[in-house]
């Protein structure tokens, strides 16, 4: 007994490391989704008040004065700010996330080498 939980006990440790990791992977891989379709919403309305914008400045008088198109153009600016930081913010998780995949899969990899490493041992003992 004491021989079996001396093995067993990194694959328990490993394993449930493997399905923490699992949850967390596709709790992330679904808000990267979400965030990631936020993100081109709003940077197709955001192309669409810049063309809108666009039109308009270079429309005779749509502009009845200077102080308008001024503060137009800046609230467009402040939008085009909010969409780099949110772009910002999706490709730090992705990177987080692709940084737990990697974490993954080296814990996939030491899961298959203790394995291998309890096949080895059985087949010394069968050999013996």
């Amino acid at each position: 007994v004491d021989y079996y939980d001396s093995y067993i006990t990194p694959f328990r440790e490993l394993s449930e490391a493997i399905d923490e990791m699992t949850d967390k992977l596709e709790q992330m891989s679904a808000d990267i989704d979400t965030k990631t379709a936020a993100y081109y919403r709003a940077a197709d309305s955001l192309s669409s008040e810049i063309d809108e914008f666009n039109r308009c400045a270079n429309t005779p008088n749509c502009f009845p004065t200077d102080a308008l198109f001024y503060a137009r153009r800046n609230v467009l600016l402040g939008e085009q700010s909010a969409l780099d930081s949110m772009y910002d913010e999706l490709d730090s998780l992705i990177d987080e996330y692709n940084s737990l995949v990697e974490e993954y899969n080296a814990n996939i990899l030491r899961g298959k080498a203790l394995e291998e490493a309890i096949n080895s041992n059985k087949q010394e003992e069968v050999l013996k």
